[in-house]
């Protein structure tokens, strides 16, 4: 029995007593929209929760990273499912974060990831751009998609230069985990956007209040005419 469970238009979360469960939700659960019409998952669906799986399990086993355990990734009836261990029980989100020095609070969190948590993550390079998915294509957070239809297969440089660096693609107030009272970090999740992609995709999201996300604030045009020009491809 979980102690907590919620649902969003894509994933339904459980937290149990040492388990998280992260899944895709049943045809039964799925949420309509405005209109009334059923909210169909994306297509990359299981990719991405494949790929959460396996970039826990690489940064569990490559880095000191503070990230919960990868335990499993499954199928069940069709519907993917990961499970990780819960994160520290006294931890809140940078976004729940309400203390009355909140403003430093987060010039704090912003100093450890920009001075120690993605230059960690950087040291960790690749010759191909994408996730440790296994399909043929990028798993590109919506911050660059939404109003677009394109689907980008990987790229790789042909040169041989690892010149793509891991990043988490999502670092939102949300998904950072912090101490109430030391305020470090003491666990990062959401990784399904992760991969090797140029440095500049690791947006300062961490900045703003889910509520008040600036996202042209991060350039996603600028992103993704990049894509398009390391694919080859013409410019948007």
């Amino acid at each position: 029995m979980a102690f907590q469970s919620w649902q969003t238009a894509e994933r339904a979360y459980e937290i149990h007593a040492d388990t998280f469960v992260k899944r895709e939700p049943r045809q039964s659960e799925l949420l309509e929209d405005i209109t009334g019409q059923i909210m169909k998952l994306p297509v990359d669906s299981k990719a991405r929760l494949k790929n959460e799986y396996n970039i826990l399990r690489y940064l569990s086993l490559k880095t000191s990273i503070p990230v919960p355990a990868p335990l499993r990734f499954s199928i069940k009836n069709g519907i993917a499912v990961l499970e990780t261990s819960t994160v520290p029980k006294e931890a809140v989100t940078l976004a729940q974060y309400d203390g009355d020095d909140r403003e430093l609070v987060v010039s704090k969190v912003g100093e450890e990831l920009v001075t120690s948590i993605i230059p960690h993550l950087q040291k960790h390079t690749s010759r191909i751009m994408g996730g440790m998915n296994e399909e043929d294509r990028l798993l590109l957070p919506p911050r660059l998609t939404t109003g677009h239809n394109k689907r980008w297969p990987r790229i790789e440089n042909k040169a041989g230069d690892r010149n793509f660096v891991l990043c988490h693609n999502d670092l939102g107030q949300s998904n950072v985990f912090i101490h109430p009272t030391t305020h470090k970090i003491s666990a990062i999740i959401d990784w399904e956007y992760a991969g090797y992609y140029p440095p500049q995709f690791e947006a300062q999201l961490w900045r703003y209040h889910p509520h008040h996300q600036d996202w042209q604030a991060h350039h996603p045009e600028e992103n993704l005419r990049l894509i398009e020009t390391l694919s080859g491809r013409t410019s948007m």
